[in-house]
């Protein structure tokens, strides 16, 4: 299983880190979800990833300064990846 989660920051995911992520190799994409606080602020405790055919929802624990992720798909390309991001984003 694809495990992003120990190798994030203790915590919300700047630009730089969000793009560092982007540029591993198994990462095919990351979508940021935002809040509106966050956005302002150019940081991120909430993601969606396409890695390895696995998409991820990564959520920032804000109590526990880790991160925790959820596998919404397998065998998933970039269209999977943009539906369960827009999933989560209309739940969230």
């Amino acid at each position: 299983m694809v495990n992003l989660a120990p190798e994030l920051p203790d915590g919300s995911l700047s630009t730089s880190e969000l793009e560092r992520l982007r540029e591993r190799p198994a990462v095919r994409s990351v979508i940021e979800l935002p809040t509106g606080y966050e956005h302002s602020h150019d940081v991120t405790s909430t993601a969606t990833a396409l890695v390895d055919g696995t998409v991820l929802y990564l959520t920032l624990d804000p109590d526990r300064g880790h991160w925790q992720q959820c596998v919404l798909a397998h065998d998933a390309d970039e269209r999977e990846l943009l539906e369960a991001t827009l999933d989560q984003f209309e739940a969230g």
